[in-house]
């Protein structure tokens, strides 16, 4: 049964997400490609953690590896965190469930520690607003 409470939904919602839509790193990466994908995975939904700091909690100080990950994963680190946290971001504003949770509280959610910012990074990722994007079901 699905929480009643949406914060609690919407908290569900984001577990679900990470536990069963990152990407795997595939057998045939890099080992240090593996090690990036994997702590940007774990690390994806934190607001504080840069992709320099990711990188070098898992003792990647190769500039290139930046490289290594976009020519394996198909897009840079950063764009691939913006991907993962951009994606459910774009569900949940949908939920029916959420409808009453203010942008604000999704913005936490998936990474973002002000909503401003996510507004303005969720803006350049869609082509429209939270609110557009909520409106436009």
């Amino acid at each position: 049964m699905p929480p009643r409470n949406p914060f609690d939904l919407l908290e569900a919602l984001v577990e679900a997400y990470r536990r069963n839509e990152l990407h795997c790193a595939k057998a045939d990466y890099p080992l240090d490609v593996r090690a990036l994908l994997k702590a940007l995975n774990t690390h994806c939904f934190e607001p504080r953690q840069t992709i320099g700091e990711i990188e070098r909690r898992c003792g990647l100080n190769d500039h290139n590896v930046s490289r290594r990950f976009a020519e394996h994963v198909g897009m840079s680190p950063r764009a691939y965190r913006r991907r993962r946290r951009m994606e459910p971001a774009k569900r949940l504003l949908r939920h029916e469930g959420l409808q009453t949770i203010p942008v604000a509280q999704i913005a936490p959610a998936v990474g973002y520690e002000r909503p401003d910012s996510f507004a303005r990074a969720f803006k350049r990722y869609t082509g429209r607003s939270p609110k557009q994007h909520r409106e436009a079901t």
